[in-house]
């Protein structure tokens, strides 16, 4: 066990503290000197003093004194800060070692001999068909440091924003929107070790439009999520005795167990009947297809569920899931629009802006 001494300069442990977004830290090798840790993060130290101020430890029972530099704050966003004299200090000196720079491909890097810690987020998720349903950015963020002896070959992947779902339109007119798909996970790997950050979910897709550009607020394709994907809402049948109507399919769920939405029947007169199918449940393999619309002379399919997509690194599987297709719509004001619903997103569109795999070394 270590015991702190306080700090070397008269600087005291009361006025340090941890970043709050850090998530855990392991000591994957053996050290000598040891590793300080602090709540869940590892610090690197020296038997010999190389700045001041520096943190002094001693291991109990042990005469041996250890170090951890200290520098002005590098602006590290994980890592032990203190503050003296109004000055904030972070531990160790550090260089961004490694950056992901290709996208779902798995990545053999090398790092020599060192000390490293490791950050790393999945992809965003695709925004659901008619741009009302936005995916969200993960919010999985991993971090671990760690410490080698030697040279050796880890596996990085850094993972791709997940596809946006589809939609068909006329006019004022519009389908169901299929949901969008997951991001793919982000992964850093090496031995037995297996850091995954998740993708974010999909949006879910946009309802239906009438002629009159109204939200008739269903047939949205449920959007795809690591986790649960969303519910697609329930079709409807508008109908009126001169004959106009309008009718949605429901939508399709997303993967991964996202629920279909509910049917619906009408009629405007008593020889005209309208159906939306209801929309199907996510399978094991895909996002729920949407419900389809039907009219005395014509009918549309609801679209598609997005397939779930695997990506594979370092033996572990890494998936995007597909979103909910949206429903059909048949309508009728002053003429006729039909329409199948649109597609949900499948896979990813293979690049990002906010997911990253990043490798700090050290000093």
């Amino acid at each position: 066990m270590l015991i702190l001494a306080g700090f070397c300069a008269s600087i005291f442990l009361a006025t340090c503290f941890l970043h709050p977004k850090f998530v855990f830290a392991r000591e994957f090798s053996p050290s000598d000197p040891p590793l300080l840790h602090v709540g869940k993060y590892a610090l690197k130290t020296h038997a010999d003093k190389r700045t001041t101020p520096s943190i002094c430890l001693k291991p109990e029972g042990s005469a041996q004194t250890y170090y951890v530099d200290l520098y002005q704050d590098n602006g590290y966003a994980h890592g032990l800060r203190l503050k003296h004299n109004g000055v904030t200090y972070s531990a160790g000196r550090f260089e961004l070692f490694y950056e992901a720079a290709v996208f779902n491909s798995c990545q053999s890097v090398s790092l020599p001999k060192g000390f490293y810690c490791v950050d790393l987020l999945g992809g965003r998720g695709g925004n659901g068909g008619n741009n009302s349903g936005s995916g969200s950015v993960s919010a999985d963020v991993k971090h671990e440091c760690f410490e080698l002896n030697e040279t050796t070959s880890v596996s990085v992947f850094r993972g791709g924003d997940g596809n946006n779902g589809s939609v068909n339109s006329s006019g004022s007119v519009r389908s169901g929107g299929g949901g969008g798909a997951s991001g793919v996970p982000s992964l850093f790997a090496f031995g037995d070790t297996v850091l995954v950050s998740n993708g974010g979910a999909g949006g879910n897709g946009g309802p239906g439009y009438d002629y009159n550009g109204n939200n008739k607020n269903c047939g949205a394709g449920g959007g795809g999520n690591m986790s649960r994907g969303g519910n697609g809402t329930n079709g409807v049948v508008n109908a009126s005795l001169n004959a106009s109507f309008f009718v949605c399919g429901g939508g399709g769920g997303g993967a991964v167990s996202g629920t279909g939405g509910a049917g619906d029947t009408g009629s405007a007169l008593i020889f005209l009947t309208y159906t939306a199918d209801a929309g199907s449940s996510a399978g094991a393999n895909a996002g729920g297809a949407g419900g389809g619309a039907h009219r005395s002379t014509s009918q549309k399919s609801g679209g598609s569920g997005g397939n779930n997509t695997t990506y594979t690194c370092a033996g572990t599987s890494l998936v995007s899931y597909g979103g909910g297709g949206g429903g059909a719509v048949c309508a009728r004001s002053s003429s006729y629009v039909d329409l199948n619903g649109g597609n949900g997103g499948s896979g990813s569109i293979g690049t990002s802006s906010s997911s990253y795999v990043r490798i700090y070394r050290f000093e």
